[in-house]
């Protein structure tokens, strides 16, 4: 498969991957696992659980060449920890946290969008809100942190998104009509398929815009300047195109270099910059 424009989906469920499935016009394929697609959209159904959510990542993504893939989504239905988060809600996650290893994972959103923003807290096991080292805020779900790490191993951070939709509000014991989470899922996908499609475009348009020589060297200036890492480095080379493409006729932000004596000083100037950025 050669297509320049795929988009790859994991869903936990069966009834969340038929929800993507219906919405998409997916056709199914032979295989080991539940998978579907057409020219554009390829969906692979894991099963709950951090091993067969990496595992089934792992499978779809290894299809295709990595500079083929503009974007791998987890999409799928989560428990909120507060009272006050609506049933029925879509999330876009912004920090994901393993809850057995403390790890986090910062997923890089370089396209404007309409949804709230959220972390998310992935278990080994359901949970309820009595058990021990669940947060006092955002969403828990027993796949993400997998699917993250499995589908880093392919693509840049800009390339993965995972979404929630609220099912439940850590019910003890569970309470959830499949039919209602349905609608649920079915309501959400609009919103969150428009903003896949605008990562995808900027995906590409990334691909085809070709920086010259003086924005090379403004990016090397501030990556020595702050000492960012790989990733803020991949972060700065999309922000900055984001701004050729919107401002083409432009010059680069001015900054100047802050004295950065700690990690937490350099990332603090660096989102105050990509602000500038991407505004």
């Amino acid at each position: 498969m050669t297509d320049s424009r795929n988009i790859l989906f994991v869903t936990a469920l069966p009834f969340e991957g038929a929800c993507v499935r219906r919405y998409l016009a997916l056709e199914a394929e032979q295989g080991v696992l539940p998978t579907f697609s057409n020219s554009k959209y390829h969906l692979v159904v894991s099963g709950t659980g951090k091993a067969r959510c990496a595992a089934a990542t792992g499978a779809l993504c290894s299809r295709f060449e990595p500079d083929a893939i503009d974007a791998v989504v987890n999409i799928g239905i989560a428990g909120a920890v507060s009272d006050t988060t609506p049933v029925g809600s879509a999330w876009l996650i912004n920090q994901i946290c393993d809850a057995a290893t403390n790890r986090n994972w910062y997923p890089d959103m370089l396209a404007a969008h309409e949804m709230s923003e959220t972390r998310v807290t992935t278990f080994d096991r359901p949970v309820t809100k009595e058990t021990r080292g669940v947060p006092e805020t955002g969403l828990v779900d027993m796949e993400a942190s997998a699917f993250f790490q499995a589908a880093s191993l392919f693509v840049g951070p800009e390339k993965i998104i995972t979404a929630k939709v609220v099912s439940d509000i850590l019910l003890n014991p569970p309470g959830i009509d499949t039919n209602v989470l349905t609608q649920t899922m079915e309501d959400a996908l609009p919103i969150v398929v428009n903003y896949i499609n605008k990562v995808s475009e900027c995906n590409t348009y990334t691909r085809l815009v070709a920086l010259s020589e003086t924005h090379m060297n403004y990016m090397q200036t501030l990556c020595n300047a702050l000492q960012l890492t790989r990733t803020q480095q991949e972060q700065l080379r999309q922000s900055v195109t984001h701004y050729v493409q919107k401002y083409p006729n432009a010059t680069l932000p001015e900054f100047i270099p802050a004295r950065v004596m700690t990690a937490r000083e350099r990332n603090t100037y660096f989102a105050q910059f990509q602000k500038e950025l991407l505004r």
